[in-house]
């Protein structure tokens, strides 16, 4: 993978996480034991503590709902770039919005894509704070072994080759709005990564 295409990449998810205010609701939910697995629609994602707890608020099970969602809608826009829907998963206007809107309009151009069965995305929400009824804030770590392909027939795997099968490992912070009813993105900062490994324990 040309180190060109990694910053692009890079630089959709190098981004500033939003402010917290003073009207704090709720602060850093401790995360419950990694023994829940789910594999979402497709086999794109498997998310570990994907789903709600029970002793947690309702406010928290939502914030952790929504964010499978949008993560797991991101992930999909891998197979087909040029019907990704940017506004399902990440606020207009926002920074994660316009990289990702420039990723996948490259990806297209240059029938770059994922195919089903080529490696998974697997993720752990360790940590989720509601800073106020508009604000959020995400702590994941995942690790990504999806291969990418140069695909000259898009219905065919016939001529794929390889793009890019280089895994990673990244912690993560997201931080999130509400718009239009459900949490989504609005920016994401790399704390930490490792390629070629795995950081998270998987």
């Amino acid at each position: 993978m040309s180190s060109k295409y990694l910053w692009s990449v890079l630089l959709a998810l190098l981004v500033c996480a939003c402010s917290s205010t003073p009207n704090e609701l709720v602060v850093f939910q401790p995360p419950p034991a990694p023994t829940t697995s789910v594999v979402v629609p497709d086999t794109v994602v498997n998310a570990v503590d994907a789903q709600p707890v029970a002793s947690e608020p309702p406010d928290i099970a939502t914030l952790r709902s929504d964010f499978v969602r949008v993560l797991t809608l991101r992930k999909q826009c891998g197979r087909q770039p040029d019907k990704c829907d940017i506004g399902s998963f990440a606020v207009p206007g926002s920074a994660l919005y316009a990289g990702t809107t420039k990723l996948m309009l490259e990806r297209t151009a240059g029938n770059i894509r994922s195919r089903a069965g080529a490696g998974t995305y697997r993720f752990r929400i360790e940590s989720l704070q509601i800073n106020d009824t508009s604000h959020a804030l995400v702590h994941t770590c995942s690790y990504d072994s999806v291969v990418l392909f140069d695909s000259g027939q898009l219905n065919s795997t016939a001529d794929d080759i390889v793009f890019n099968n280089h895994t990673a490992s990244n912690r993560t912070a997201w931080s999130l709005e509400m718009h239009a009813g459900h949490w989504k993105w609005v920016s994401g900062e790399v704390l930490e990564s490792f390629f070629g490994g795995d950081i998270c324990g998987f």
